[in-house]
């Protein structure tokens, strides 16, 4: 039954519930602004999910008539999501990695990995609001994160601060970098000269302080591809019931952020991915 469920999974029944109850009042608002079918309400969606044959449901995939849709959104794509939606509540992470010289696998370009059972080592800052200066942070313990020792990325969203003998950060998940490209605030490209870099060498900036060193083409396609993909969701914005044709940019741009992570070795002293630089 759901308690046993629950219980099996460290789920919380009331915590499950709260979901489907503000999934429910985010689709209402989304259908009062026009973006989805028109009509739908909070009380309608759950008699929906409570009249489904079999297993009651909370309504939501009935409500936009997906419910036999099984395509399944990545865990990456997710991410991206939330880096969207939470921006610029980011987090960047450092751990002091091996001796120079010695390589070591990672996951991922970028990727933060501190030993196990070390999880002090991991060090993770924000941006102190309205200043440059950046506070350095811990993962409350009450998150599963907390007894984490490698993230894929060193760049982490979070929900809220919490103050206590130090600062927390609460629900918080890793993003990939390419979310923060894509999702974050301005993208801008950083004067080359100006910060010494080599030839086919570029820096592009996230609201003028989280900074990615890429390749000169990289550079201008992303600049590209992100004036575009603004384009788009102001075009939506604007005109809720627009839609957009599949195999286009949107849905380039998903299978982008979809991507697994892929292994390789890099040396630990090369970044292609720049820490977070506060300006």
């Amino acid at each position: 039954d759901k308690a046993r469920f629950c219980h099996e999974h460290f789920l919380g029944m009331k915590t499950l519930q709260g979901m489907a109850a503000l999934k429910r009042q985010l689709l209402s608002i989304l259908s009062s602004a026009g973006f989805v079918k028109a009509g739908l309400t909070t009380k309608s969606v759950e008699a929906m999910g409570l009249w489904k044959p079999g297993q009651p449901t909370d309504g939501v995939r009935l409500a936009l008539g997906c419910a036999n849709d099984i395509r399944k959104a990545s865990s990456q794509l997710m991410a991206a999501l939330l880096c969207a939606a939470l921006f610029p509540r980011v987090a960047w992470a450092m751990s002091q990695g091996p001796k120079k010289g010695v390589k070591r696998k990672l996951v991922q370009v970028g990727a933060i990995d501190a030993k196990q059972g070390a999880q002090d080592s991991l060090k993770l800052f924000v941006r102190e609001p309205g200043s440059k200066e950046k506070v350095k942070v811990a993962v409350h313990p009450a998150s599963v994160n907390s007894r984490e020792t490698y993230f894929e990325s060193p760049y982490l969203v979070y929900s809220e601060l919490v103050r206590t003998t130090r600062v927390y950060l609460r629900e918080c998940t890793p993003v990939p970098a390419m979310a923060l490209l894509l999702f974050g605030g301005d993208l801008a490209a950083a004067d080359a000269g100006a910060i010494g870099l080599r030839p086919g060498q570029a820096m592009l900036t996230v609201a003028g302080w989280i900074s990615f060193m890429v390749s000169s083409k990289t550079q201008s396609l992303l600049l590209r591809v992100r004036a575009e993909l603004d384009r788009l969701l102001k075009l939506k914005i604007e005109q809720p019931d627009l839609t957009f044709g599949r195999a286009g940019l949107l849905d380039a741009v998903a299978r982008v952020v979809s991507e697994p992570p892929v292994e390789m070795e890099v040396e630990p002293t090369t970044s292609l991915v720049a820490a977070p630089l506060p300006t």
